[in-house]
């Protein structure tokens, strides 16, 4: 029988002392309304993933981070009107708020990600880039304050495009680009850098066998540890969580049961049942347990347009010619053209390093075209996400090592 599993990394962040010194448990504070936007924002995380790995059912690997996806969208979502905007806040988790409140809480993320854990490093920039044609100040002013984007409107060359992307995410992503598109006219760019290293150390390597997800055996190098881990059991999966660092970062693995295919856990988790599982309060949380784990170490690079995916969900009208971003030109409407994300994702004996970019590409509308012993040797999902808020970094599928 074919057998997979789900790979959940999470994320929990503190505050760093003046000193420099071991982090004493910190949160990033959010108002009610936040909280709610946190919560559903978690809808889209676990929507991207599902959707991109039923549109892209042939790849054996899709990591997709969330959170780049949702601030280069948030970013493109400033300048809509209209059904564009609806569609927009709604699939992006937004519903119900404004885009003052969303800008304020991605702005406080920003703030927040980068400076709570000095046992890590986390890196997020934006930027925009414009290629003949002049933004609104009104929309200018709005994306430097709120998204500290860089504005550039001499260098729209692939070199310096390139370039920014590279230094943004530590060298990790230096070739976003080929090409460019001749009647591109835009690009809003998100970048993340994050890296963290065990709480344990993993105390042996040795070679192993991980099956596929078309059930070929692979011999791979797997790492031993013992963690003090936090355990739930949530129906057709468990869920281990082991710490990172001084445990603000918390790397979630989630186990299907026999016979439940990673596809069906996708679409578990798209209901909202990863904020069920991982509430501690909640019955699916059964304690802390010591966990002998074994799991495999690997590198991914995935690269892939996200507009099918997004139409999955429900967002259509930003990608067709009737699309309604009239706060950002004066010069005609636009429309998004491409949603391209890169991403790479390494997890060894030492801990884990990731970096995503995210490029919103748009086009004038007149020239758009349409106890426990755990072995990870099966495949998986995995996730990143920041436990005070509950955003999710980054999330991915391992069908193949």
């Amino acid at each position: 029988m074919k057998k997979s599993f789900l790979f959940i990394l999470g994320l929990t962040l503190l505050a760093c002392t003046p000193d420099g010194g071991k982090n004493e448990r910190g949160i990033i504070n959010l108002s009610p309304t936040e909280k709610v936007i946190s919560k559903q924002s978690n809808n889209f995380a676990f929507g991207l993933l599902d959707a991109t790995n039923t549109t892209l059912a042939n790849n054996s690997q899709v990591v997709v981070s969330p959170l780049s996806a949702s601030m280069a969208l948030s970013m493109a979502m400033n300048g809509a009107n209209g059904e564009t905007l609806n569609e927009m806040m709604d699939i992006l988790g937004f519903n119900g708020t404004t885009i003052n409140e969303v800008n304020t809480f991605n702005n406080k993320l920003m703030k927040g990600l980068v400076q709570l854990d000095n046992t890590a490093k986390i890196n997020i920039a934006n930027s925009l880039w414009l290629n003949n044609i002049t933004a609104l100040d009104t929309y200018k002013q709005t994306i430097t304050e709120m998204y500290d984007a860089e504005i550039f409107t001499q260098d729209f060359t692939l070199d310096a495009i390139n370039g920014w992307c590279s230094k943004a995410t530590n060298g990790k992503i230096g070739s976003m680009y080929s090409k460019l598109a001749e009647d591109l006219r835009f690009l809003l760019l998100n970048a993340i850098y994050f890296k963290a290293s065990w709480a344990t150390p993993f105390t042996s390597i040795e070679d192993a066998t991980f099956i596929t997800e078309n059930g070929e055996k692979q011999i791979v190098p797997f790492m031993n540890g013992k963690h003090y881990a936090k355990y739930y059991e949530c129906g057709k999966f468990n869920i281990y969580g082991i710490p990172y660092g001084n445990e603000a970062f918390t790397y979630y693995i989630a186990m299907p049961n026999e016979g439940v295919s990673m596809n069906e856990c996708t679409a578990e988790l798209a209901t909202g049942s990863w904020d069920d599982a991982t509430t501690i309060e909640n019955a699916m949380f059964k304690g802390f347990v010591d966990l002998n784990l074994t799991m495999p170490m690997y590198e991914t690079n995935f690269k892939a347009d996200l507009v099918e995916a997004l139409k999955y969900m429900g967002i259509n009208k930003a990608f067709s010619e009737a699309a309604e971003f009239p706060r950002i030109f004066n010069e005609g409407n636009v429309a998004i053209s491409q949603v391209l994300q890169a991403t790479t994702f390494k997890v060894d004996e030492l801990g884990a390093e990731a970096s995503a970019v995210t490029s919103v590409e748009g086009e004038i509308t007149a020239n758009y075209h349409e106890k426990i012993k755990l072995v990870v040797d099966r495949p998986f999902i995995f996730f990143v996400q920041e436990q005070s808020t509950g955003t999710i970094l980054f999330a991915g599928k391992i069908g193949k090592i």
